[in-house]
């Protein structure tokens, strides 16, 4: 489920809570919204960048502490840090603030793996202990503490070289720490929040972040070990595991402690610094990848309730449905090509809005029955 709902000052998908309203929140708005999601007594971290959002952060502490939560607040983290921080510091959940206008909360589990929008829904309903008032605390070492693990993770501590492309200052200092930035022949381009990259090589030209994943998955597979990948990976995945006789993990029990322990699904750093690191096997790994491609269209829909949530595989590729927001459908299809994925796009709009339309009739027609009949149901 990628839809949750809206509340009167957020709108919920995925993990990610955003700001609907137009003026900014009051820190009673943002508190009493820190205490209507019941983390059940345990620890919290609330994670910010700029110092901007130091009072946002502050607040969300102070309604999460009122239901019983100690806090520990992480200045200054960048995104990455964070995330994989969570799991070190021995916290349960994970909420970041990544953006004032609007306000952005992310949350995380322990693991530093999203929680879905079901967690919202489940935690909100349950009844809050608030007999005891939490403490709040602070850690400012979050990016310290980062950087000291990826350097722990490999052997060789000179800088590789390769291109950085960022507009976020924080993240390319950190970068700077593993690649000499001299490189034309390899450009590591990374998202302002620091969590994906995408990379271009004069070898191979250009390289996504999903097919990054996929070429240290695959050298998994080939060493005996079985991935743990997102569940929107694409299906080629699945079908370079049945190759290799492995299993892909997306869920379960066992998921939070197998994304811990690979790390290069929640960690584009890591990710980028073991496959440059033997750069020869790595092209060797991106030659072995069919060739995919994920096409997405969104769109509104009066009766989006009746699609969403449903993946459809048919000859041509995948096709997921998904709420994203009020009324608004999303349409994913992965293929092997360009050309189908967008056509798989355009085909399962209109077949949505054909669809759409005719249950639109068949309800206008079921309520003039209604009226006629003076009945209270019509089968």
């Amino acid at each position: 489920m990628s839809f949750y709902g809206e509340n009167n000052l957020f709108s919920f998908r995925d993990n990610i809570c955003e700001q609907i309203t137009k003026e900014p929140l009051t820190v009673s708005q943002l508190a009493e919204f820190g205490s209507k999601v019941n983390f059940n007594g345990k620890i919290i971290a609330v994670g910010f960048e700029s110092d901007m959002l130091k009072s946002y952060a502050y607040s969300l502490a102070s309604g999460i502490a009122q239901q019983g939560c100690n806090v520990i607040i992480t200045e200054n983290a960048v995104l990455p840090a964070f995330i994989c921080g969570l799991n070190k510091i021995s916290v349960s959940y994970g909420l970041y603030i990544s953006s004032a206008n609007p306000l952005i909360i992310q949350i995380y589990n322990g693991f530093g793996v999203p929680c879905p929008s079901e967690f919202l829904l489940s935690n909100s309903k349950k009844e809050k202990n608030c007999s005891n008032i939490g403490k709040i605390s602070s850690y400012l070492h979050i990016n310290e503490l980062y950087l000291n693990e990826i350097h722990n993770s490999f052997e060789n501590n000179t800088k590789m070289n390769a291109g950085i492309s960022c507009g976020n200052k924080s993240i390319i200092n950190i970068w700077s720490d593993f690649f000499a930035d001299n490189s034309d022949e390899i450009i590591l381009q990374i998202s302002q929040c620091g969590t994906k990259v995408n990379m271009y090589s004069s070898e191979t030209g250009f390289i996504s972040h999903e097919k990054l994943m996929l070429a240290y998955a695959l050298n998994l597979m080939k060493n005996k070990e079985n991935p743990a990948l997102p569940e929107n990976i694409h299906f080629i995945a699945q079908e370079l595991a049945e190759k290799h006789n492995c299993k892909i993990t997306k869920g379960g029990s066992d998921y939070n402690s197998i994304i811990l322990k690979q790390r290069f699904t929640i960690d584009p750093l890591f990710l980028c610094i073991q496959l440059l690191n033997k750069i020869d096997s790595f092209y060797e790994l991106c030659s072995e990848i069919p060739d995919f491609y994920t096409a997405k269209r969104e769109f509104s829909t009066e009766y989006f309730d009746l699609f969403a949530e449903k993946t459809i595989i048919d000859n041509n590729g995948r096709i997921k449905i998904s709420n994203s927001g009020k009324k608004r459908i999303t349409l994913t299809a992965q293929a092997y090509n360009a050309e189908t994925a967008a056509e798989l796009c355009c085909f399962w709009q209109n077949k949505i809005n054909s669809l759409s339309h005719s249950y639109r009739i068949y309800s206008a027609l079921r309520t003039d029955i209604h009226s006629k009949l003076g009945t209270a149901e019509c089968k």
